[in-house]
């Protein structure tokens, strides 16, 4: 990761004097992500795993990899206040972005254009984060828990799990949770059911959530206050689509927009052609 990329991702985060980098969640779920890449050939991305914690009534998902990043960058910030604006002398900034740089080539995880979900279960509404444009923006809305209930049941991962049925962004959806396990809660913007979503998948089956790792104890974790800024404007559902349907017709490189080399956009873009994880919100 080369040193302008790397000052583009800390200053997003803004300072984080004072800020607390860990914080004891009330638990831990971990969902692959598996997803269409062609719809054509039946293609699918799997094993995408993401990250669902919950502290008190604020609940998060995103991507796993990306919050083991967030907590490698954000652990330098605390070590060295100033980073964020670049305001170190350049010599020791370019210290500091040097040992950054060889950290994250040595630890970073790879990671595909993250899901940023704050959920919040008082007010029964959810946020998701638009990481897809520069100006910070988010979706805000109802938490997905218009719940059909059935009497079907299935035996997932040795759980005795009854179907549940929603309609949400587009698409209509199976859900499959175990009442076993009292936490009403599940990946993305999926919460209500009466136990905890153990997979769901919309219809047609191009995008599918599977838990695959569960920590009910409280425990601690790395924690992002800045996890969506708070100069973030809400936008609508149009916008947001849209935003992500040109995200992926034109994929932008932070730092460079406008600067890019041409093979560089046009293999970008390319390589985008099959992101359909970028188009799993629909306008209606």
């Amino acid at each position: 990761m080369t040193k302008w990329i790397l000052l583009a991702c800390i200053s997003a985060f803004g300072s984080v004097c004072c800020a607390q980098l860990t914080k004891t969640v009330d638990y831990a779920l971990i969902y692959d992500l598996s997803y269409i890449r062609d719809t054509s050939t039946n293609e699918y991305h799997h094993g995408y795993e993401c990250l669902a914690i919950r502290a008190g009534d604020e609940g998060r998902f995103q991507d796993f990899n990306a919050h083991f990043n967030d907590s490698i960058i954000l652990s330098f910030e605390e070590r060295y206040p100033g980073l964020n604006t670049a305001s170190l002398p350049k010599d020791k900034l370019n210290a500091v972005l040097d040992e950054l740089d060889a950290t994250m080539a040595k630890w970073q995880k790879p990671h595909t254009d993250k899901y940023r979900i704050i959920k919040d279960f008082g007010k029964g509404h959810s946020k998701m984060v638009s990481i897809y444009d520069l100006t910070p923006q988010h979706l805000e809305q109802p938490l997905a828990q218009d719940w059909q209930l059935t009497a079907v049941q299935d035996t997932l991962a040795g759980m005795r799990c009854y179907q549940a049925t929603t309609c949400y962004g587009g698409r209509n959806y199976v859900a499959w949770y175990n009442p076993d396990i009292p936490i009403s809660d599940g990946p993305y913007v999926f919460a209500g059911l009466p136990g905890l979503i153990v997979k769901i998948s919309d219809e047609q089956n191009w995008y599918s959530f599977t838990l695959k790792r569960v920590s009910l104890e409280p425990h601690e974790r790395f924690w992002n206050d800045y996890f969506m800024l708070s100069a973030s404007t809400p936008v609508s559902r149009e916008v947001f689509v849209q935003t992500m349907k040109e995200r992926k017709e034109n994929p932008k490189i932070p730092g460079l927009i406008g600067q890019e080399p041409e093979e560089v956009r046009l293999r970008r873009k390319n390589g985008f052609k099959k992101r359909f994880d970028l188009l799993l919100e629909q306008n209606n």
